[in-house]
């Protein structure tokens, strides 16, 4: 019997992988940080906001929000409150894939600040992230 199955994007930010469920994700842009529009007064880790396809984007530097170091970002994985409201855009080293795993393959963190588990994933753990933990989106 296999218990309740997800599905998660992996990605990268420096030597660390990540992940988020892919129920949040609508899309994966390359970076374009030249297309970014600063914001005077947004928190650190908010690089500013970009126009994607007529809906404005908040663009946030997941490294700086979540306190680690990484490459140049490549990509911007585009995430959604699923009410039409804001969109956040995480930028991020690298996307990998996105793979199915099960409750039983987490390792639940709940005093984390923004870890919500670790998943195991090929022999290696996963961090899994969530937006309502990061604080930006």
């Amino acid at each position: 019997m296999t218990g309740e199955q997800f599905e998660v994007l992996a990605f990268s930010l420096g030597d660390n992988r990540y992940c988020v469920g892919i129920e949040h994700v609508t899309e994966i842009v390359r970076a374009n940080l030249d297309a970014v529009t600063a914001v005077p007064g947004s928190s650190p880790a908010e690089l500013g906001v970009l126009d994607l396809r007529g809906r404005t984007t908040t663009v946030v530097d997941l490294k700086a929000a979540l306190g680690t170091t990484g490459s140049g970002g490549q990509h911007v994985v585009i995430l959604d409150d699923g009410e039409g409201g804001d969109r956040v855009g995480w930028l991020v080293d690298e996307v990998h894939t996105v793979f199915r795993t099960e409750r039983a393959d987490v390792e639940e963190r709940p005093n984390e600040r923004t870890i919500k588990g670790l998943v195991r994933h090929e022999d290696d753990y996963v961090l899994w992230t969530d937006p309502s933990l990061v604080g930006v989106a």
